[in-house]
């Protein structure tokens, strides 16, 4: 038990997530324009805040630190020439079969520079000695040419060479031979052991299931997204429910708020309970991919449960600042995200807004529209940014969507699974049950999707209107948490 005098800054990290944010922005983007926008924010916290001289150092510190951590990023360079022919692969991520084409991200031994991988597979025997062999964690030898990433040939279009370099690839290694009787187990660590299981267990499911199943189970137990019909996928975009085909920062809560529930009914204490669940939630995150909104939220509960078992009282704006911060400092690129950027801006907006706003609803339908609301509207800048477009019914998709995903597919999923895990299938009359219900919601998906007017195409906005937008939303909650105190 530490008392909170350990804990000095209390309630202020958020104003040291903000300046971090600035201090990657000005050597990423524009450094006289963040630059400048870093001295107003000091000038103004130190005259209406009245923040002691003790949090404004602090806060330079976080700027100056981040802006270190930006420049090192940004200035990072290939120590590759392109000329090289043979190399020994770590394939150390994951790895995708589609039709007769491998693509994986690996990194060449021993230099660990990574490359993006691609092999057009030879034949059928080959194919099966691949998906049986090839794992996270295996190193093959392999020849074949280094090409650089092509830039994006029209504008406004997506930039896969700056995506690659955001991640420090510089290079596809299109290969002509890989060698697989010469591939072993290079990385037997348990974070390569629990991605090996997840490329396995994905591709049980993809096996053991049928198509529209497998696609909805490998994403919401696995995070993978790779198995859904195009078409499908972009259905619920239209209508601004993708973000329900991935795991989410809701889908970690109640999947924690379960595992919670279960352990306090067999009777464990809650101390353990907690042990537990602060030992589970980084296994989890491994497990679906690291997708950034998820090790969000699990960074989260870690620090929130942790605090409060050291008598710290993080408050949840803490909390998320602090992963904010956590996460940048460990990947700079990361800001640059989309899934981090939607998912920090909810969540942002969620911990500051929603305990007045939505304290002025009384039923549970009036709150999840509200919560609905708040969200949609805090993630619309970084959407118009990213995809040019606005789904005019995604309030009313998500009030559907949610409670159907969160409490029936969710839950039939896990226990699926589990199922699955024990007996190898599923019950045929089960099976049957659960793809047609699945049909169904897909089809309820497209069918919204279709309606006229579902999505609103803004096209590319000028910067200007993106930080107009960026400036009235937050005004707008002000405005609205003082009305529901009047009132």
């Amino acid at each position: 038990m530490l008392p909170n005098r350990f804990w000095p800054i209390k309630g202020q990290l958020f104003y040291l997530a903000a300046v971090s944010l600035l201090g990657l922005l000005t050597i990423t983007e524009n450094k006289f324009i963040y630059g400048g926008l870093f001295l107003l924010n000091m000038i103004l916290l130190k005259k209406l805040k009245k923040l002691p001289a003790s949090t404004l150092v602090l806060m330079a510190g976080c700027y100056l630190i981040f802006m270190a951590a930006g420049y090192s990023e940004s200035h990072s360079e290939s120590i590759l020439t392109g000329n090289e022919k043979n190399f020994l692969i770590l394939f150390d991520d994951e790895i995708k079969l589609d039709g007769d084409l491998l693509f994986a991200y690996g990194k060449a031994l021993p230099t660990n520079e990574k490359l993006v991988v691609k092999y057009r597979i030879k034949s059928n025997t080959e194919q099966h000695i691949i998906q049986t062999l090839l794992t996270p964690g295996m190193a093959c030898a392999a020849s074949g040419v280094l090409n650089r990433p092509s830039p994006a040939r029209n504008p406004n279009a997506f930039d896969y060479k700056a995506y690659l370099q955001l991640n420090d690839i510089f290079w596809i290694f299109d290969v002509d031979k890989l060698s697989l009787e010469t591939c072993y187990q290079q990385s037997d660590g348990i974070l390569t052991a629990l991605k090996a299981f997840r490329h396995n267990e994905i591709a049980r499911i993809k096996e053991t299931l049928p198509d529209e199943t497998s696609a909805l189970a490998a994403a919401l137990v696995f995070g993978e997204r790779n198995l859904f019909n195009p078409e499908t996928e972009r259905s619920y975009q239209k209508i601004g429910i993708v973000h329900l085909l991935a795991i989410s920062g809701l889908h970690v809560g109640l999947l924690t708020g379960m595992i919670y529930f279960i352990c306090i009914r067999m009777g464990v204490t809650k101390e353990k309970t907690e042990i537990l669940l602060m030992a589970y939630l980084p296994v989890y995150a491994v497990i679906t991919g690291l997708a950034p909104p998820v090790v969000r939220a699990a960074a989260m509960l870690i620090m929130l449960i942790g605090s409060r078992r050291l008598s710290l009282h993080m408050t949840p704006l803490d909390a998320v600042s602090a992963t904010f911060m956590l996460m940048a400092l460990i990947q700079p690129s990361i800001i640059f995200d989309i899934g981090f950027q939607l998912s920090f801006a909810v969540s942002f907006s969620l911990v500051i807004s929603a305990p007045v706003i939505l304290k002025g609803f009384n039923s549970f339908v009036k709150k999840t529209a509200a919560a609905s609301f708040i969200a949609q509207l805090s993630s619309l800048p970084v959407i118009l940014a990213s995809f040019y477009e606005v789904s005019a019914i995604s309030i009313f998709a998500n009030l559907l969507f949610v409670p159907l995903f969160s409490f029936v597919l969710l839950p039939l999923l896990l226990i699926s699974y589990v199922i699955l895990l024990l007996l190898g299938e599923l019950p045929s009359f089960y099976l049957y049950f659960f793809e047609d219900l699945v049909h169904h919601v897909n089809l309820l998906a497209i069918k919204l999707s279709e309606l006229p007017m579902s999505t609103i195409i803004i096209g590319k906005l000028e910067p200007f209107l993106l930080i107009v937008q960026i400036i009235l939303i937050p005004l707008f909650f002000f405005k609205w948490e003082g009305f529901i105190f009047k009132s």
